[in-house]
């Protein structure tokens, strides 16, 4: 008995992990019933699709009435329709996939043996990180023919209970390709599959690490086992390890069936006098005029979004970004401030910094500060909405920590005003201007107290001079200002080309003001690296003038280490016949190490003294020994 125990205990603690298995998270939210919103169909369907799902056995899905518990908790109210109150719901329940619809079409048919009901349904899976459609089906069914006193509503509800089983298991057929991140380099991202796990080109992605999305790209140069991606927007910068998913387009369908009770597929209209299509371009091509203008890319109302690590007289090691607009032909009059978002905050809504629309750079230094955000809603251009509805930061917004990468993102608040919009809708005034850019800016680290809500400001940050709780740290920031009036709006987010590290001067340690050189000579120095494990570039430039005039010095790439402490150069023979004559004859050579993360795109903001994109020390001097007493004459 003794030799079985151990045996025993075995088999169950296998089988214990066997069911410890973590599954993939999801939840199902109410459907939408497009013929009668009064009707129950819609929970009805949800609890179908979660049934199905339950069977399949791959998936944790939450219990229904826990969903509901929730919904109530954040005071919404199902079905949800709302793609970001559905997303709100999904990140409460901590899942990793939420799944809602819409029931587009029922009938109740009379026949020969009887009534059957039949139903179509679109079922979408949404990635909760991105908010995107990774899967989903659009199908149709049929109750059983039942015959004798059979409400329809009993018949709808067998009808939509085969829906969401035919639903569940075209998804789960699908299969669709998930990946790896293999490697990484600009703009672009390696993934470990390829065509035979059935990516294929032009597809687009989504990559996540964890429950958080990390960028979006699309598929080009698919092989058999392996692709690249593109990447189109990064917002905390992609790694090795991460997941990449396919975004699936789940087709609309008609609120009809076919004669048959088929699903029938929405597609859209080539021609027509389509109104609503009218309008819509209208607007876009309204919007490209005042924000986007020619060259833009994509929707991006900016280029050249440009962040570089400076050394900043004031403030020290910072990062300064900059951007072009796209040939914003109202100037700054529709430009009501900018919001800048950094990588290590909530990208959904903590903003770094704040800028007034009249400037296009900001300097994000390492003081703490207090910064808006927009809460305004998704751009409907049909709809004026007469404020920029800021809300501060809930604490303090830290600074930029030296020797840690970032990625930004700029985005634009913007008024157009009612007569351009279609319909010609009416604005009374663009309330908080002055109080939200105006008063939170302070020359970019400032912070405001949101009391300009009525008179607001075109150019509240600069022109407003009568504000009386607007900066605490900043000189540029006001309460009040101009007035603006118009319907407020916010661009796409542009996103900076690469990563920015805010570092430190090298200090410089040996050898020592107007020491005397030695042949050769070595030179030692502190390193920046720092915790964040970054590799650092580091160069060497000698001169024989201080202000490092062209023609008058060399630049020596010394090495690359991830080290923290003293480094050491190579000795250096500063006679070798290969150096500019000025420094083998010149008594004094002046000297300097400059500094930067590798992985930084663009790189640090380039010197003004030799244009050189490092972070350069303090410059130091050596003495050349003097030469040899002249012989004694006769």
């Amino acid at each position: 008995m003794a030799l079985v125990l151990p045996y025993l205990a075995f088999g169950l603690a296998t089988r214990g992990q066997a069911q410890l298995k973590q599954l993939p998270s999801w939840a199902v939210i109410d459907f939408v019933n497009k013929m009668d919103a009064s009707k129950g169909f819609g929970a009805e369907a949800a609890k179908a699709v979660a049934s199905s799902l339950v069977k399949t056995g791959k998936y944790d899905v939450q219990a229904q009435d826990s969903v509901a518990r929730t919904v109530e908790s954040l005071n919404l109210v199902q079905p949800l329709g709302d793609i970001n109150n559905i997303l709100r719901v999904a990140s409460e329940l901590k899942v990793q996939t939420v799944v809602s619809g819409e029931i587009a079409a029922y009938r109740v048919d009379k026949t020969a043996a009887g009534k059957q009901a039949k139903v179509s349904i679109r079922t979408v899976c949404y990635d909760v990180a991105s908010g995107l459609p990774v899967n989903g089906a659009a199908v149709s069914a049929a109750s059983i023919v039942r015959s004798g006193d059979v409400s329809d509503d009993v018949l709808i509800n067998d009808a939509l209970s085969q829906a969401a089983a035919s639903a569940i298991d075209q998804i789960g057929r699908q299969n669709l390709p998930v990946g790896v991140v293999q490697n990484v380099s600009l703009n672009k991202a390696y993934l470990n599959s390829g065509s035979q796990q059935g990516f294929k080109d032009g597809m687009n992605v989504i990559i996540t690490r964890g429950r958080q999305q990390v960028a979006s790209g699309q598929l080009q140069d698919v092989n058999g086992r392996d692709s690249i991606i593109y990447v189109k927007r990064s917002f905390l910068g992609i790694q090795p390890g991460d997941k990449v998913r396919a975004i699936f387009d789940v087709p609309s369908i008609a609120p009809e069936l076919s004669a048959d009770g088929s699903v029938v597929i929405q597609r859209p209209k080539a021609r027509g006098n389509n109104t609503q299509f009218v309008t819509t371009l209208l607007v876009l091509g309204l919007v490209a005029f005042l924000v986007a203008g020619s060259g833009g890319r994509n929707s991006e109302v900016l280029s050249d979004v440009t962040s570089e690590a400076y050394d900043d007289p004031t403030n020290g090691p910072s990062i300064l970004l900059s951007w072009t607009p796209n040939a914003f032909q109202k100037g700054n009059q529709a430009r009501q401030g900018w919001i800048i978002f950094r990588n290590d905050l909530d990208t959904n809504t903590t903003a770094a910094l704040n800028a007034p629309g009249s400037v296009l750079s900001a300097l994000d230094g390492p003081t703490a500060r207090t910064t808006q955000f927009s809460n305004l809603p998704p751009n409907n251009f049909s709809v004026c909405n007469t404020g920029p509805s800021y809300t501060s930061s809930a604490a303090p917004v830290s600074g930029v920590t030296t020797g840690r990468p970032y990625q930004y993102q700029v985005q634009l608040v913007f008024t157009i005003q009612p007569g351009d919009l279609p319909g010609g809708a009416s604005s009374t005034g663009g309330g908080g201007v002055g109080g939200g850019i105006g008063g939170g800016i302070g020359g970019g680290t400032g912070t405001g107290t949101n009391t300009g809500t009525t008179t607001g400001g075109t150019t509240a940050g600069t022109t407003g001079t009568t504000g009386t709780t607007g900066t605490t740290t900043g000189t540029a920031g006001t309460t009040t200002g101009g007035t603006a009036t118009g319907c407020f709006f916010l661009s796409e987010r542009s996103s900076a080309l690469g990563f920015a590290t805010a570092l430190a001067r090298p200090s410089l340690i040996a050898p020592a003001t107007n020491a005397t050189m030695q042949f050769p000579q070595s030179f030692t120095f502190n390193s920046v690296g720092s915790i964040y494990d970054i590799t650092v570039e580091y160069v060497i430039q000698v001169s024989s003038t201080l202000n490092f005039a062209p023609g008058t010095y060399i630049q020596n790439t010394l090495f690359q280490r991830r080290d923290t402490g003293t480094l050491a150069s190579d000795p250096i023979d500063l006679n070798d016949t290969a150096l500019p004559s000025s420094i083998r004859n010149a008594s004094t050579v002046y000297w300097r190490i400059g500094a930067k993360n590798v992985v930084d795109n663009p790189g640090p903001r380039p010197d003004s003294l030799t244009g050189k994109r490092y972070i350069f020390s303090v410059v130091n001097q050596l003495r050349r020994p003097a030469g040899p007493p002249p012989p004694p004459s006769n």
